[in-house]
C-alpha cells in the first residue's frame, strides 16, 4: 500500500483516559457530519491471538504496546489508519478512536501535515470510575484501579499536553456545544 493524498483529508485523534467519553464525542461526530470512525480497540480485538475475555481491556493494552515495540508506533498508522483510508479513498472526514501514546500522534501528523486534529477527552477521577464500573462490558472486566495505572493509560492521559483541543465531559450537556465549535473550525481551517 502506498501513502494517499491527504491534502484534502482531516483525520480527528481522539485520545484520553479509559471511560472519558472518546467514543461517546466519535458517535456525536458521526452524527453530525460524514465522517468514517476508525478504532484502535477493534483493530486490537481482531489482532490479537488470544480468545479470552478475562482481563481483556489490559490484554489490549500489552498487546498495544507489542505493536509499539515491533514497528516503532507505525502500525497505528501503516496497519489500520492507511488500509481504511483506501478502503474509502474519496472520504474526507475521519475519526480514530483512539490514540494512546505521543509517538502515535507524532507518526500520524507526520502522513496527515496541517490535516490532523487532536482532541483530547477528559474528565474527573471520581467521574471516570463510575463511568468505569457501570459499563458493564467483558473488556472491562479488571477494577478500575489496575486499568488506570498501567503505563499505556497514563501515556493517553499525558496527550492532554499535546492536544489542539480538550473536551472536558464532567458536563455531558457541553459535549455537543464543544463539538460543534470544532467542527466549526475544522471547516474554516480547510478553506
Amino acid at each position: 500500500m502506498t501513502p494517499l493524498d491527504t491534502e484534502n483529508k482531516v483525520l480527528l485523534l481522539l485520545s484520553g483516559p479509559v471511560a472519558a467519553g472518546k467514543s461517546t464525542l466519535a458517535t456525536l461526530f458521526e452524527k453530525s457530519i460524514p465522517i468514517r470512525r476508525i478504532s484502535t480497540g477493534s483493530y486490537l480485538l481482531t489482532k490479537m491471538e488470544s480468545g479470552s475475555s478475562v482481563n481483556a481491556r489490559y490484554n489490549l493494552q500489552e498487546f498495544g504496546d507489542q505493536l509499539d515495540f515491533e514497528t516503532n508506533f507505525t502500525w497505528i498508522y501503516w496497519g489500520l489508519v492507511l488500509p481504511e483510508l483506501n478502503h474509502a479513498p474519496n472520504h474526507l472526514f475521519w475519526v480514530l478512536d483512539s490514540v494512546r501514546k505521543l509517538e502515535q500522534v507524532e507518526c500520524l501528523r507526520k502522513w496527515f501535515p496541517g490535516k490532523v486534529f487532536h482532541v483530547h477527552v477528559t474528565a474527573s477521577g471520581h467521574l471516570l470510575k463510575k463511568r468505569y464500573d457501570a459499563r458493564g462490558r467483558s473488556v472491562d472486566s479488571q477494577p478500575y484501579s489496575i486499568i488506570s495505572t498501567h503505563p499505556n493509560e497514563i501515556a493517553a492521559r499525558n496527550l492532554i499536553s499535546v492536544a489542539d483541543f480538550v473536551f472536558n465531559t464532567d458536563d455531558e450537556g457541553l459535549m455537543e456545544e464543544q463539538m460543534i465549535a470544532l467542527i466549526q473550525h475544522i471547516k474554516a481551517d480547510r478553506r
